[in-house]
């Protein structure tokens, strides 16, 4: 397999919002454009990519923020995917290395991953590269008009 990562291209848009069903969210392509063009000129976030044979098969995006309680910054891992048709071939190991590279880079002291409680597979996967259940987060929605 000749996979590589990358930086996501604004041209990719179209990809991403082809496999984000399989994360339960449906974006439009321009809506994900501005995201990675926004993203990816910025010091704290980022949207990579992982090809096999010139084909998107993943993405992970990367956020660091600033803490007032400590120290430093942390690194968050805020979405990752593998497409369903090639999980179990360390694309996703690839990909959570590449944002860990990204966070390492900036001098984060802490890196952390959201995701839902029903993503039991998930939960496994980062338990298995070192990362472990803490804290809980509390989310109020809200209606943006």
């Amino acid at each position: 397999m000749a996979m590589i990562v990358r930086e996501a291209k604004l041209s990719d848009a179209e990809r991403l919002a082809e496999l984000m069903p399989q994360l339960g969210y449906s974006i439009e392509p321009s809506v994900l454009a501005d995201k990675i063009s926004s993203f990816n000129n910025g010091y704290g976030d980022a949207v990579f990519v992982a090809e096999l044979n010139n084909n998107i098969v993943g993405f992970i995006s990367c956020h660091i923020t600033n803490l007032l309680h400590q120290p430093g910054s942390s690194g968050r891992i805020t979405s990752l995917l593998v497409d369903h048709e090639v999980r179990g071939n360390g694309i996703g190991k690839k990909l959570v290395a590449t944002a860990e590279d990204f966070f390492t880079r900036r001098q984060c002291e802490k890196f952390e991953v959201t995701s839902g409680l029903e993503r039991s597979d998930a939960h496994r996967f980062y338990q298995s590269l070192g990362y472990q259940a803490n804290n809980l987060r509390f989310i109020k929605a809200v209606v943006v008009e």
